[in-house]
């Protein structure tokens, strides 16, 4: 079997962004402690619409730091696709 553990992270009045951020990196912790090739987690913030700047930051931060994948939901739908800004579409070169 193999897996890739996704641990979602929203923004929310529950827990601060370093709240978040420290349970996701102790999720990642543990999932690399297996020491299975087969087991592999990435930073997963849900969506630039579920997720403040700051946690969105921090994510990719905290994915840099750990030398793993970032996974988000981004327009997924026409509705999201017409949501954002024309300037989020454009890569830097």
């Amino acid at each position: 079997m193999r897996c890739y553990f996704s641990p979602t992270l929203f923004s929310s009045d529950v827990e601060t962004t370093d709240e978040t951020v420290a349970r996701t990196r102790a999720v990642i912790e543990t999932i690399k402690g297996y020491q299975d090739p087969n087991f592999k987690v990435m930073v997963a913030p849900h969506s630039p619409y579920s997720c403040s700047r700051e946690l969105l930051e921090a994510s990719l931060e905290l994915a840099k730091e750990e030398d793993i994948p970032l996974h988000i939901h981004v327009a997924e739908t026409k509705g999201r696709v017409r949501h954002y800004p024309e300037a989020l579409w454009q890569t830097s070169q």
